[in-house]
């Protein structure tokens, strides 16, 4: 097994991102530019007029990684890495921190432990709360993790292993939001510009399109529920399905289940595939389209089921609601300055395109044909794979 050692001792003192108020600009680097995939998004950087030789021993060099350590929150803890790949001059901010291997670490070898160690949690402990602001405690992480440490070319072996997996979860996310793009141009062809309706469709409230809309408390009191529905994380007869499953289009791993009795009691929010879920709190809003996954499903909480009636395509809905104008007339609808919130009421009022349902259908059979090509993109076997190798790596497992 390979020698583990404290990252402190490979690492040189973490460059904190400060800088002077005169003299030349450089571009600064914020943690808005931060994703949490690991690269930088480099579409909105600011820049500062400063000294630079006050930054000469500040300013990130290629093969950096660049930590978060302000400005988490409780469902974004702090501690993302980035790695930094430019040519360009640039500093990081204030609640940000450059961590710059020394000669025997591989740069990437090293983000790739940063990065796995944001992911798996580990930067959870070393995190405090100070004014509402979430703060990494930098120097008890490196000075308490340790790294393994194997020899310089496994190192680079490893980070180009990690690198290619990565760039394959990347090419097919990237290919299924072209799709989705496609899908988006269809309905624009067919039906317009919502917004101007320059084809005159019939505009009527979404409310007079629902059959049902339901959520996990029409089951009953809070109280009813906690005596009769005990959720738990180990396999059982029925899935709950949570917008955080239909986000991540995950439905296997760290999922929570019920037994046949309470999904039995819960049978106002029985799941069967073709429903439309809205998140209706946090991430108020947002629209998803239940698959079929051929098992017991029931709903989560803080979600929307609508079922539709006929005088609509559950397809060309669903597209209406997730373009721009389907967004926009949900989002004003949203309200609360800190947890976002969306009402029955609210969704019911949204205002949507009806054409004729014959041109609706034949919008479905292309999105039909589209889906199937979505289909043969296995997202969820290369997402599975990096993690896979990521835990992997660093356990000694892809080299001995």
């Amino acid at each position: 097994m390979w020698e583990k050692v404290n990252l402190q001792k490979v690492i040189y003192k973490p460059i904190s991102g400060e800088w002077g108020d005169e003299g030349d600009s450089i571009k600064i680097i914020r943690t808005t530019n931060f994703t949490n995939s690991g690269r930088l998004h480099l579409h909105e950087v600011v820049t500062r007029d400063i000294n630079l030789e006050k930054v000469n021993k500040k300013k990130l060099v290629k093969g950096d990684t660049i930590i978060e350590k302000s400005g988490g929150s409780p469902t974004q803890p702090v501690g993302r890495v980035v790695y930094f790949n430019e040519d360009d001059l640039y500093l990081c901010n204030n609640f940000t921190s450059v961590i710059r291997p020394k000669e025997n670490v591989n740069g990437k070898y090293l983000f790739w432990f940063l990065f796995n160690n944001h992911v798996s949690k580990r930067t959870l402990k070393y995190q405090n709360k100070t004014t509402g602001i979430i703060n990494l405690k930098l120097e008890n992480y490196i000075n308490e993790i340790e790294i393994p440490l194997p020899p310089l070319p496994i190192q680079q072996k490893i980070a180009t292993i990690l690198d290619k997996a990565d760039e394959l979860r990347r090419k097919d996310k990237d290919l299924q939001a072209k799709y989705d793009e496609l899908v988006q141009a269809i309905f624009i062809d067919m039906f317009g510009d919502p917004v101007k309706n320059e084809k005159g469709w019939d505009i009527v409230s979404f409310g007079m399109l629902i059959d049902v809309i339901t959520d996990y408390h029409a089951n009953g009191s809070y109280k009813i529920l906690n005596e009769n529905v005990k959720l738990k994380n180990t396999e059982d007869f029925a899935l709950m399905v949570r917008t955080t499953d239909l986000e991540n289009e995950n439905f296997i791993k760290d999922c929570i289940y019920l037994n046949e009795v309470e999904y039995n009691f819960l049978k106002k929010t029985k799941v069967f595939g073709g429903e439309i879920i809205i998140s209706k709190i946090g991430s108020a809003g947002k629209v998803y389209m239940m698959p079929n996954l051929n098992r017991p499903v029931t709903l989560g909480m803080n979600c929307f089921l609508i079922r539709l009636n006929s005088t609509v395509d559950k397809t060309f809905l669903y597209s209406q609601l997730k373009s721009k104008y389907g967004e926009s007339e949900i989002n004003k609808r949203i309200f609360g300055a800190v947890t976002k919130t969306i009402t029955k009421d609210a969704v019911r009022n949204i205002p949507l395109l009806l054409p004729p349902l014959h041109l609706q259908q034949s919008f479905a059979r292309k999105i039909e044909l589209i889906n199937q090509l979505k289909a043969q993109i296995n997202t969820e076997k290369s997402e599975e794979l990096f993690q896979s190798l990521l835990q992997k790596a660093f356990k000694g497992e892809l080299f001995s």
